[in-house]
């Protein structure tokens, strides 16, 4: 992750000393610019992709980062793109995937909610389909009117070229993403 504040012609690193570069993805809170999501590994659904650690979280801008791994469940997964709340800094979702390289493809995909400002996550979609934590989770979207409205795209394009996979698609929660 890098910073500018003179409008892109100086930068400066802000994530140099994680365990991982690779990043799939960045949010920040809309309600409080202070308050950033960023999310490892890199979410383009190959599998020679570089696979994540979990999700850094800062509090004051960038100045500082603190790694979220879900209890571990984030440690070689991607993390495709991040939506918080545009009411509340502290709940944010994250699209899940695994299909980082060296993984265990896929144990951990879905997509994820943190009500405390990502100290902890929980997996909202391991009841949206059998088999929903196989399913390569790309994106989430908070509806910025009615912020109990959750949209999730899953998509594999494997199965997509052997005539289509009947969980991809857009998924739509009305209850924030129970």
């Amino acid at each position: 992750v890098w910073k500018t504040t003179d409008g892109g012609t100086t930068w400066t690193a802000l994530t140099d000393s994680q365990t991982t570069l690779s990043m799939g993805s960045i949010a920040i809170a809309p309600s409080n610019n202070l308050k950033i999501y960023a999310g490892t590994g890199e979410a383009n659904n190959s599998i020679d992709s570089n696979y994540g650690k979990g999700i850094l979280v800062s509090s004051d801008g960038g100045s500082t980062w603190t790694l979220e791994t879900a209890s571990g469940a984030f440690d070689g997964v991607d993390i495709g793109q991040i939506a918080v709340d545009p009411t509340n800094a502290n709940v944010a979702y994250a699209a899940v995937g695994g299909y980082g390289e060296n993984t265990n493809y896929f144990t951990s995909a879905g997509i994820w909610k943190t009500t405390d400002g990502g100290t902890t996550w929980t997996n909202m979609t391991t009841g949206a389909e059998p088999y929903a934590q196989y399913f390569a989770w790309t994106s989430v979207v908070v509806d910025p009117n009615t912020p109990s409205i959750i949209y999730a795209a899953a998509g594999d394009v494997q199965y997509s070229t052997y005539g289509g996979y009947t969980v991809n698609g857009v998924y739509r929660s009305t209850n924030s993403g129970t």
